[in-house]
């Protein structure tokens, strides 16, 4: 009985990960395709973002949230991310930044 229940929470660990992993690697990649959208759609999207929160809170009172909104959020958030990233690691380069989070996935 105890093997099945270690295994079980084994395996839910283990897809909790993985959707971590590519959540993580999604918003990797807004983080790049950030660099090429104009200023002018930050604040566009920063208001996306927050509305995308408010709208998670009220989608979980009543379902599950699904993956594609999740994956949308970390993609969006990844987009908006980059001009901070880049504003703050001015000194070593946003580019150093984006490498971190592309090998942090790898890892």
């Amino acid at each position: 009985m105890q093997a099945t229940v270690h295994e079980s929470k084994q395996s839910i660990m283990q897809r909790i990960l993985t959707v971590f992993v590519f959540t993580l690697l999604i918003a990797t990649v807004g983080l790049f395709i950030g660099q090429f959208v104009p200023v002018a759609l930050m604040l566009p999207l920063s208001i996306l973002e927050v509305a995308m929160i408010i709208l998670a809170f009220w989608m979980r009172r009543r379902k599950a949230v699904g993956y594609a909104f999740v994956y949308t959020f970390a993609f969006v958030s990844g987009i908006t991310l980059f001009p901070i990233v880049s504003h703050y690691a001015s000194i070593a380069g946003a580019y150093v930044v984006l490498e971190a989070f592309g090998s942090t996935f790898v890892i």
